[in-house]
């Protein structure tokens, strides 16, 4: 029960930080667009009918276009790690299910204080919790898809 609980709290918390980080990330990349719309909004500023020059003109256009393409490229990479940063956190709640259940399985089925199998006949609880743990950390970490891991 205690994994349970556990689980549910790593899983809440963890997708609550993911989706704080891409808000902060959101923000970020507004930021950079409504910098790069004052620098538009800049270069049309005249004084006693003289303008910037055709060459100032043109820097602030592509350090304009520099500052909306790394906008937009950032909003896309970040909703797209955010995607895969809640799908492992996902997995990796449903394996700490599968171990809970593995565990409450194996100590269920064992009465102690008879004799058990020949298998498990050299093994403690603690023991069986500890291999189920194991598998399950393995199930996690150890046989993950390479298109799952984040780059």
């Amino acid at each position: 029960m205690i994994l349970h609980c556990g689980s549910d709290l790593f899983h809440h918390s963890s997708i609550k930080t993911v989706d704080y980080v891409v808000g902060q990330g959101d923000l970020t990349a507004d930021n950079l667009r409504n910098f790069a719309g004052s620098l538009a909004a800049a270069k049309n500023i005249t004084i006693d009918q003289i303008f910037l020059p055709a060459d100032v003109q043109g820097k602030i256009d592509i350090v304009e276009e520099k500052l909306n393409s790394s906008a937009n490229e950032f909003s896309t990479r970040l909703l797209e790690n955010s995607i895969k940063i809640k799908k492992v956190v996902n997995h990796m709640c449903v394996q700490l299910l599968n171990t809970i259940c593995t565990i409450r399985f194996a100590s269920s089925q064992f009465s102690w204080s008879q004799p058990m199998p020949p298998f498990f006949a050299d093994f403690r609880e603690h023991e069986l919790m500890a291999a189920a743990a194991v598998m399950g950390g393995l199930a996690v970490f150890g046989f993950r898809k390479h298109s799952d891991v984040l780059i």
